[in-house]
């Protein structure tokens, strides 16, 4: 019985070798980022960049389909759905995302409370603009005397971009704060 299974240990001590080397290199890899990230960006900033990037991915599938679905379609139920999906991936990316970077540890500061409030307050001051815009659109649109209703949808979906601009004005601007040393 020796000879039918030879070569095998010889494969597995080679694999086991091989294995050995790739583990060893992502581990330096991942010592090295998380070295990089440790010295450079604190929890809140990397926060704020990764609801960012997922905010702008996710908004920029979701508000073309939206838009064009609230002006055209009969029904809201596909309107609903994508708006289902929009809400889902969103939590979904940013729940993976804070995560993996929480392995990495998780320590706020007075800084960071003033930089989130400091955003917060931009953010909110964009968000009731644009909601000002939004009524101004609806109430020009309902003086019109030949112009057709907005609909629910429409302005439902005007909300929503509203409130995403207002997020990623917000990101943008903690992390503009975190760069400049805030």
């Amino acid at each position: 019985m020796p000879g039918l299974f030879f070569g095998l240990g010889y494969l597995e001590t080679r694999m086991s070798k091989i294995f050995d080397i790739m583990s060893k290199i992502i581990y330096t890899a991942f010592q090295r980022l998380n070295h990089y990230l440790e010295c450079r960006m604190s929890f809140e900033e990397k926060s704020a960049w990764g609801s960012l990037v997922g905010l702008l991915l996710v908004s920029g599938w979701y508000f073309p389909k939206a838009a064009y679905l609230a002006s055209t379609s009969e029904s809201s139920a596909p309107l609903i759905a994508i708006s289902v999906g929009w809400i889902v991936a969103m939590i979904i990316i940013l729940s993976v995302y804070h995560g993996v970077i929480a392995l990495w540890g998780y320590d706020t500061d007075e800084r960071d409370r003033m930089i989130e409030l400091k955003a917060e307050r931009i953010a909110s001051h964009v968000f009731s603009v644009l909601l000002l815009i939004v009524v101004g659109q609806i109430m020009a649109e309902y003086f019109k005397p030949d112009a057709e209703s907005v609909t629910a949808l429409t302005v439902g979906v005007a909300i929503l971009l509203a409130m995403a601009i207002a997020e990623a004005v917000k990101y943008a601007a903690q992390i503009v704060y975190y760069r400049v040393g805030a």
